[in-house]
């Protein structure tokens, strides 16, 4: 159930953030790699949450 809010906002983060398809795609990409290979979602919300910090 958590990682799939935390996949949620990676894609949610990545849109907003990126706002182009193909950014959207690399992220939503790498989310997954992330996710299900090596488990490092932790790493990845960190990273999507001080990106959108930094847009605010």
């Amino acid at each position: 159930m958590l990682h799939i809010l935390v996949l949620l906002l990676i894609i949610v983060l990545g849109i907003r953030i990126l706002d182009s398809c193909s950014g959207c795609l690399i992220l939503i990409g790498l989310g997954f790699l992330t996710l299900f290979l090596f488990k490092w979602w932790i790493v990845w919300l960190g990273i999507a949450l001080i990106v959108f910090l930094f847009n605010l």
